[in-house]
């Protein structure tokens, strides 16, 4: 088992949620900054587990693997969050639904995430 493999995935992680952030506006930015960074950390962290190392290792911490899956997941996060309304009066049903939706969706993904880097850890044998 490395060591290096949840200082990679926080250091990669916090980059492009930095990056994102950068391009967004403060309130946008601090209302899903953490929920964002949890997401990706743990995309980061589960690749690692699973995906097989391909490019340059150092550290013990195939970069290319932790770099791709991550900006591939942020990516895909950052297109389908839904944008922010500028006031609470034009939401409707259809937004309130859709808020429910990805809020399922978050802690199912979370879950998911959870339970693939617990089995990615069980199934590394012992050195």
């Amino acid at each position: 088992m490395n060591n290096f493999i949840v200082p990679a995935a926080v250091v990669v992680a916090s980059f492009f949620a930095l990056i994102l952030g950068a391009s967004l506006s403060k309130r946008r930015f601090c209302r899903g900054f953490f929920l964002f960074f949890l997401l990706i950390f743990l995309v980061g962290w589960s690749g690692q587990l699973w995906i097989t190392p391909f490019g340059p290792v150092w550290l013990g911490v195939s970069w290319f693997t932790l770099l791709f899956t991550v900006l591939i997941f942020s990516l895909l996060i950052s297109v389908l969050s839904p944008s922010v309304t500028s006031s609470i009066k034009e939401q409707d049903n259809a937004v309130e639904a859709s808020g429910i939706v990805l809020g399922t969706f978050f802690w199912f993904l979370l879950i998911i995430l959870i339970t693939s880097i617990i089995i990615g850890y069980y199934r590394i044998p012992p050195v």
